[in-house]
C-alpha cells in the first residue's frame, strides 16, 4: 500500500475520531456540549480537552510546516539556535514520548526497561532547554537520555514550561529516590532503568541546589 494513501487513510481516521468528540452527546454536562449549544462552535481548547492524546499527536503530525512551528515555538522561548525542522521534531518526540511511557503506566506495562526506539530525541536539540551538566555527551555515548525514562523527564520538562510545576516534580523525583535506604538497589534500580548514576545530582541542578 503506497506510503501517501496510508497517511491519507491515518489522517481522515484522525479527524474522524476529533469530529466524532465535537459531536458526540456523552459530553451533556461538558463544556465541550455548552459551547456546541450555546455559541454554535467549540474552541480548540476546549475540544481537545476530550480528545485522545494520540490523535491530537496524529493531528499535530499531519499540519503544514509553517502550522507546525507555530504550535512549536509556542513551547520554545530559546529556539533560536535550532533550525525550523529541528524544533518541530523536538517538540512532536518530546509529546510522544510521554504519550508512549504514559500509556504503558497506564496499562500496567513493563516501563523501566523500555525503550521508545522510533522518536529518539537529539542532545542538540534538547540541550537548548535543559540546564548544563543535567545531560551530556557521555551520556548520550552511553544511551542515556535518549528513549528511556530519562528522556521522559527530559521531555516533560521541555513540555511543562512552568518553572514552578518544575520544581515540584524534581523536588518529587529526588524525595522518592532519597526514600530508597538500600544503596546498592539504588544502584541496580538506576543500571536498569537507564538513569545515570548520579541523577540525584542531575535533580539538585534543575532545582539549583548544584552548580
Amino acid at each position: 500500500m503506497p506510503i501517501n494513501f496510508q497517511r491519507r487513510e491515518k489522517r481522515n481516521q484522525t479527524l474522524k475520531a476529533i469530529l466524532a468528540v465535537a459531536t458526540d452527546n456523552k459530553y451533556k454536562n461538558d463544556p465541550t456540549e455548552y459551547y456546541k449549544k450555546y455559541h454554535n462552535h467549540i474552541p480548540a481548547w476546549i475540544l481537545f480537552k476530550n480528545v485522545n492524546f494520540t490523535d491530537i499527536i496524529d493531528l499535530y503530525s499531519f499540519l503544514k510546516l509553517e502550522d507546525k512551528l507555530e504550535i512549536a515555538k509556542e513551547y520554545c522561548n530559546n529556539a533560536s539556535q535550532l533550525k525550523d525542522e529541528e524544533l518541530v521534531e523536538l517538540l512532536k518526540n518530546s509529546i510522544t514520548i510521554v504519550r508512549k511511557f504514559r500509556n504503558r503506566i497506564a496499562h500496567n506495562l513493563k516501563v523501566i526497561t523500555y525503550r521508545a526506539k522510533s522518536n529518539n530525541l537529539k542532545l542538540k536539540n534538547i540541550k537548548n532547554f535543559l540546564p548544563n551538566q543535567f545531560i551530556g555527551k557521555n551520556d548520550y555515548k552511553n544511551k542515556i537520555g535518549i528513549n528511556d525514562l530519562f528522556s521522559m523527564i527530559s521531555s516533560i520538562t521541555f513540555l511543562l514550561k512552568n518553572e514552578t510545576l518544575i520544581f515540584q516534580m524534581f523536588s518529587e523525583l529526588k524525595a522518592d529516590f532519597n526514600l530508597i535506604s538500600l544503596q546498592k538497589m539504588v544502584k541496580k534500580y538506576k543500571k536498569v532503568t537507564n538513569f545515570p548514576q548520579n541523577i540525584e545530582k542531575r535533580f539538585d541542578i534543575i532545582l539549583g541546589k548544584e552548580k
